[in-house]
């Protein structure tokens, strides 16, 4: 990571350094879900990282950045998703939950170590509409009798079947 020393920059200057920082990550997750990309993979190199989305299972280039300002989002991401910034030699998964369009995205952190640095994978999980039990044909005795299962403290409910793209 890049040098920054604290003690001569002002308190000041560090909060918009932060405030930079988290509103560059915040313009690059509504450009991914306004894109319907179902992930962004950040890929570093020598001097730069490249940005890309992957969208209907395509990989799309959507940008490049200088390599000390992917490092400070780096950190800005590890720190958000409950990762250790200062491990960089061991992969580390984290989550964060992101607002956008009056909507709550799940988003899962990936990085992997690789020469001086790490890469990192977000992938972006969109809301689902939950149906409620009622409105899913079932009969009276199936819907009791699945209510009762959701008061156990512990196990797994597994349904099977073909899944349906309502859109």
């Amino acid at each position: 990571m890049s040098n920054i020393n604290l003690c001569s920059i002002h308190y000041s200057e560090v909060i918009l350094l932060l405030k930079s920082i988290a509103t560059f990550a915040h313009d690059i997750l509504i450009s991914a879900i306004q894109q319907t990309a179902s992930d962004i993979h950040f890929s570093p190199f020598a001097e730069n990282a490249s940005i890309y989305f992957r969208i209907h299972g395509e990989r799309i280039f959507h940008s490049s950045l200088p390599l000390p300002l992917y490092q400070k989002l780096l950190a800005y991401f590890k720190f958000k998703s409950g990762m250790d910034i200062g491990e960089f030699r061991r992969p580390q998964n984290g989550t964060i939950q992101h607002r956008a369009e009056q909507q709550i995205f799940d988003l899962r952190l990936s990085t992997l170590p690789i020469t001086g640095t790490e890469s990192l994978a977000v992938r972006i999980l969109a809301p689902m509409n939950h149906t409620p039990l009622e409105r899913l044909f079932l009969f009276p005795s199936q819907i009791k009798r699945i209510e009762q299962w959701l008061n156990h403290s512990s196990g797994m409910i597994l349904f099977t079947g073909p899944t349906v793209n309502v859109t």
